[in-house]
């Protein structure tokens, strides 16, 4: 019978290590899975005192059948640049734009009439420029809606860094953590149980 009480054991011990470790192996496939665009921001200058500033995506991954929308907030020094227009490239439609009241961002929303998933512009936003720098501070905080899961990105022209935040990836990381302690726990009790018990059987044998 004691016998049959180790084997047992030993049966669910094994059988709980082997859940805590696919659910490790099950979050990191779901990390290299999320889906990923990768986005920058250049600025131009051209005639006319004007400077554009042109989004651009590529470097598609796990996106399905693409994106066709985004939104966000371009922001820049109002006392050095005038929002003057923002048209769209390639096969995106025109966005629609609206200085904010602060007069430092202009919210923009754009739409595609088919999904997208090739590299290419994505809008450019032209600019008068009050005063003449080498580099204006400009960013673009928006996202885009990719099979359900909302994928937040913040761009600068200061140093075109791609930082990605990926809503839902977040939300089932912190699931996963909690369910990995739970059974860690469980699984640390068992072995406090089993000690105990085994402690006890061999003071009452002697």
């Amino acid at each position: 019978m004691e016998k049959l009480k180790k084997i047992s054991l030993m049966i669910f011990l094994i059988i709980l290590l082997g859940s805590i470790n696919n659910i490790i192996l099950a979050n990191e496939s779901g990390i290299n899975e999320t889906p990923y665009i990768e986005s920058k921001i250049e600025t131009k200058e051209v005639e006319n005192e004007e400077l554009e500033v042109t989004l651009t995506i590529n470097n598609f991954k796990n996106i399905g059948d693409g994106v066709n929308a985004y939104t966000g907030i371009l922001y820049y020094d109002n006392s050095e640049l005038e929002l003057e227009k923002v048209i769209s490239d390639g096969v995106w439609n025109a966005p629609t734009y609206k200085v904010m009241e602060n007069n430092k961002g202009a919210k923009i929303v754009g739409t595609s009439s088919e999904f997208l998933n090739k590299e290419g512009k994505v809008f450019t936003a032209i600019f008068k420029r009050k005063a003449n720098k080498e580099n204006y501070n400009i960013k673009f905080e928006f996202a885009y809606k990719i099979d359900g899961t909302i994928q937040k990105v913040e761009l600068s022209n200061a140093n075109n860094k791609n930082d990605v935040k990926t809503e839902n990836k977040n939300k089932s990381n912190k699931v996963i953590k909690q369910i990995v302690i739970i059974l860690s726990i469980v699984l640390l009790i068992v072995v406090v149980i089993t000690i105990i018990s085994e402690v006890k059987t061999k003071g009452a044998k002697r």
